[in-house]
């Protein structure tokens, strides 16, 4: 039929499973339901920006909607999937659909434009094209025709050309939800006989970052190998340390025993790990320690006892004191020739920070507040205590991820990451406060790039709020 036989002309499994209707697409709802009300309506307008981290299927929604679009059915749901300009479309052989990127030209849209009732251009990467363009210079030209939909497609929304940018009705793809990314993981594995444990699934889900075109590489390597698909498997593709291991190396670090600190980190490097990946595994792996310790306490508040897993202000401090350490380090041993080196230096000074000497009931307490939810960074930080220190470091490496230099001096000289609070089905809102409600609005259009650069740093979905700090002015 026409979904099987879709699939099975191609042998990745991003092709295979490929969505073809408007249902498949996984976890852009808001995004999804504005196209299909406008497909309904025959509203449309004649350019659509599509923005968004990679792998949250942007171009499989572009390449939903231009088969919609010209779809003949008529009435019921577009795309059909049985009339003759869907067959072209699940072939790969639309004639009305054109997909192109930030370096296409001019005279290939010239060319192709009159073939079709309603040509769509998918314009992918369009954050680089260059303002002097001559492609852009024919944006004005086809806005007046109501032949042509272009959808630009990006995942640096703020580098986007003005020019396209004002003209453009945008749509925001978030990274997917990890529920909906397992769904669909699950589903193929079942499709497929693959031999996979459900808890490696959830462990390629976590490495996928949000994007399901990510997990079903990783997914499908795995496959490939042969084997039954374990962690330890997902662990060794990915070239990351598990959980245990991380832990049982943070602990030796902070316990200043020198020796079998320098042992443990050769045994890592030797084994072909990347230093960098470790750094950035140490630091989230405390962020999580931070927030289960955070959590344990206000429990015990609210049950009016004291719980042995929350930790002391010390411990508190002096994880903080280590997640700035290894924040700085990781930028020092990207950029080094002697990473090794930095690696090694970095766990030792982990040794000598105030109040360093592990004892058995602290390494006890590290154990168990990462094992009751490690997937979780905070049901609740706010500003008061020790979390303002962690919100601060968050906010910081927030920053740095920001690829507009604009967003980032706004941020750092205006914005405070005011809490963080987790809510059902997974997803952390972050409150980001200005003092000044003209700058707050000015941070209101940059919403999507603040989300997304909180996101590579908590590895969770985010959505940011802007809100005015009590202090704020009233002008």
């Amino acid at each position: 039929d026409f979904e099987t036989s879709s699939r099975s002309n191609s042998t990745s499994l991003s092709r295979r499973y490929r969505p073809i209707f408007f249902d498949e697409i996984v976890g852009q709802g808001t995004a999804v339901q504005s196209l299909v009300a406008a497909v309904s309506s025959r509203r449309i307008d004649p350019f659509y920006l599509f923005a968004g981290p990679r792998g949250t299927g942007k171009t499989s929604t572009a390449r939903i909607f231009a088969a919609a679009l010209n779809c003949l059915a008529a009435e019921g749901i577009r795309p059909c999937g049985v009339c003759g300009k869907c067959d072209g479309y699940v072939s790969g052989r639309a004639s009305y659909l054109t997909e192109l990127d930030g370096s296409s030209s001019s005279a290939r849209i010239r060319k192709t434009a009159a073939s079709a009732a309603l040509k769509v251009f998918a314009v992918k990467e369009c954050h680089l094209l260059l303002p002097s363009s001559s492609f852009l210079r024919l944006l004005e030209k086809h806005r007046r025709r109501s032949a042509a939909v272009f959808v630009f497609i990006t995942s640096d929304a703020d580098n986007v050309p003005e020019a396209i940018r004002s003209r453009c009705r945008k749509l925001v793809f978030g990274r997917i939800g990890s529920d909906g990314v397992l769904s669909r993981l699950a589903k193929i594995s079942a499709d497929e006989n693959f031999d996979v444990d459900a808890e490696a699934l959830d462990l390629i889900v976590s490495n996928a970052d949000g994007s399901l075109k990510d997990a079903e590489t990783i997914l499908e390597q795995l496959s490939l190998l042969g084997k039954r698909i374990t962690i330890p498997l997902v662990n060794d593709l990915m070239g990351v340390v598990s959980d245990e291991k991380l832990l049982e190396l943070l602990e030796i670090a902070m316990s200043s025993n020198a020796m079998e600190t320098v042992i443990r980190s050769r045994e890592l490097l030797d084994s072909g790990i990347d230093p960098t990946v470790v750094v950035s595994q140490m630091a989230s792996l405390i962020v999580d320690i931070i927030a289960a310790s955070h959590r344990c306490a206000a429990a015990a508040e609210e049950s009016s006892s004291s719980d042995p897993l929350s930790l002391s202000e010390d411990e508190l401090n002096r994880l903080n004191l280590a997640l700035s350490l290894l924040s700085d380090s990781e930028k020092h041993i990207r950029i080094s020739s002697e990473r090794s080196t930095w690696f090694t230096a970095t766990l030792l000074q982990l040794g000598c920070l105030p109040g360093s000497s592990s004892s058995a009931s602290s390494r006890r307490k590290l154990t168990s507040s990462t094992g009751k939810d490690k997937s979780s960074r905070s049901e609740c930080m706010n500003s008061s205590s020790s979390s303002s220190e962690l919100l601060n470091r968050i906010w910081e490496q927030c920053i740095e991820k920001c690829r507009s230099k604009t967003l980032r001096r706004l941020l750092l000289e205006h914005g405070r990451l005011a809490s963080i609070s987790d809510v059902q089905g997974g997803l952390l809102v972050a409150h980001i406060a200005f003092r000044d409600r003209n700058l707050k609005t000015r941070a209101e259009c940059y919403l999507g790039s603040i989300a997304t650069s909180l996101e590579s740093v908590l590895r969770r979905n985010i959505e940011a709020r802007i809100v005015l700090s009590p202090e704020s002015k009233t002008t």
